[in-house]
């Protein structure tokens, strides 16, 4: 079945504005290889950041424990229950 001529026009400037973008969105991910595969080796500081600091606080001391057991009742301690959720 034939295309009527005003839709042919309409669907030309579709494809041209699908195919602008399907491009574009090719060139951003070619680039974004291009510019990602050329990694340094890290540095000993970088290094050393990613490595967790050690926690200096006890269990008891813990303010995050005690977060995790704010659900706790009346007569149970924070800090246990909230060891005890973390246990879990």
């Amino acid at each position: 079945m034939p295309v009527p001529p005003p839709f042919r026009k309409t669907l030309k400037v579709l494809g041209w504005i699908l195919g602008s973008i399907t491009a574009l969105l090719v060139l951003i991910l070619i680039g974004t290889f291009i510019a990602n595969s050329f990694d340094e080796p890290l540095t000993p500081e970088a290094k050393a950041l990613l490595t967790p600091p050690p926690n200096p606080y006890a269990t008891e001391d813990n303010l995050f424990v005690a977060f995790a057991g704010f659900h706790a009742p009346p007569k149970v301690s924070m800090i246990a229950a909230g060891s005890a959720a973390i246990d879990h």
